[in-house]
């Protein structure tokens, strides 16, 4: 994926999602932290409770996985994703990293 698009989608999930330096409480009651991340029970951050701030490296690290793994799945789904207008590719990782491969 080109740079460029890469920093699109981060500037539109960022705007959509948020960034917050700490661990909060989702709308769904999921601890989260930085961009929309979710916790899980492999992260260091799972045990922590919420309002406990979280490093700039560490959202950076955890939302460069997370937008890598939307991708691969927005790859998986969209018969070739890149052939499609720049814009239309912001959107599907956006609502795959948000919703997921499976939703």
């Amino acid at each position: 994926m080109k740079e460029e698009l890469f920093e699109q989608i981060k500037e539109d999930l960022i705007r959509h999602e948020g960034y917050k330096q700490e661990i909060y409480l989702c709308s769904e009651g999921i601890p989260t932290y930085g961009i929309g991340h979710a916790i899980k029970d492999t992260d260091p951050e799972s045990a922590w409770p919420v309002g406990t701030p979280v490093e700039k490296e560490r959202i950076d690290n955890a939302f460069k996985t997370d937008c890598d793994d939307a991708v691969n799945d927005a790859e998986i789904l969209v018969d070739d994703l890149y052939s499609h207008p720049d814009d239309v590719v912001r959107v599907m990782v956006n609502m795959v990293f948000n919703l997921g491969r499976p939703r």
